[in-house]
């Protein structure tokens, strides 16, 4: 009578709770979550990659570069803000009063 008892508890136990399927290991969705992932990142990275190449290439042929908006004003922050930065180099490490004889300003 125990071992029919026991037999049942067994059954019912299989029938309630299912061999998952796994993966190495893992539920069958973590891969596909992971794959799914990590070629969204591929994709993401490989179209900006594309994006740049189409830009330089295009912005490179002569007489673009002056109708992008705005690059004229960009040209010049980047220029001042080279030349601050070269200048506060300088002093650091020449000192302020060496800097002032090796500035050709």
């Amino acid at each position: 009578m125990g071992e029919k008892h026991d037999r049942m508890i067994t059954r019912e136990a299989t029938l309630k709770h299912p061999v998952d399927a796994t993966f190495m290991g893992h539920p069958k969705g973590l891969f596909y979550l992971a794959f799914t992932e990590a070629w969204e990142r591929f994709s993401f990275y490989g179209m900006t990659a594309v994006v740049v190449l189409y830009m330089v290439n295009q912005l490179f042929l002569p007489g673009h570069v002056e109708h992008i908006a705005g690059f004229a004003g960009f040209r010049a922050t980047l220029e001042h803000a080279a030349i601050a930065a070269g200048g506060g180099l300088l002093v650091v490490l020449f000192g302020r009063r060496l800097s002032r004889a090796l500035d050709p300003v």
